[in-house]
């Protein structure tokens, strides 16, 4: 009796060591599966955050080209500004040269017109003086003249007095009529016979 109990207690001792086993058999496969998937888990978590560091460095990247896109697109809408504005500047610069040369240009050419207007008058004020002074001259030569063959007439008169006067002392026999004065004749002269007709 005591021998069956033994054998029951052991059989009962086994199967709870049996129990026992398989209970830790089902533990330390609960602990391996629930380390496994806690390693799982913290691998997952770990490619999360390295996923989630590239994409807060993706967008830290993208952040700084965002800003230094638009720093750059200030940059070149203040040059833009800047160079508009010099180009305005040297336009209205070269525009008002230009607007002073125009009138530069139109002062000299008014200036240049008054002189010549004044050189004009004080040409045809010259050449009317130069005609007055040649119908002068013209006039006084034209009494020259006049008073030349004037005298030329007395002279000749006198000239042809004398000779008559002489002519008449010569010849006493011969008479004449009419006033002195040219007259025209023939004179025809045979140089071999020695006789004038």
């Amino acid at each position: 009796m005591q021998l069956a109990k033994n054998e029951a207690e052991r059989e009962a001792a086994q199967k709870e060591q049996d129990d026992a086993e398989k209970r830790l058999a089902i533990a330390i496969e609960n602990r391996n599966r629930i380390i496994a998937e806690k390693a799982a888990v913290s691998e997952h978590l770990e490619e999360q955050k390295k996923k989630a560091k590239k994409a807060a460095e993706a967008e830290e990247k993208a952040k700084a080209d965002q800003k230094y896109a638009e720093e750059q697109k200030a940059l070149h809408e203040k040059i833009a500004r800047e160079e508009k504005k010099r180009i305005e500047d040297e336009m209205k610069k070269a525009s008002e040269e230009a607007e002073a040369y125009r009138k530069k240009l139109e002062a000299e050419r008014a200036a240049q017109k008054a002189r010549h207007e004044e050189a004009l008058k004080a040409q045809a004020a010259m050449l009317q003086e130069a005609a007055e002074l040649q119908a002068s001259a013209e006039a006084e030569m034209a009494n020259a003249r006049h008073e030349q063959a004037e005298a030329q007439k007395v002279y000749l008169r006198q000239q042809m007095a004398e000779r008559r006067a002489q002519f008449t002392d010569r010849y006493p026999h011969v008479w004449h009529s009419g006033e002195t004065g040219l007259s025209h004749f023939d004179l025809t002269v045979d140089f071999d016979l020695g006789t004038a007709h």
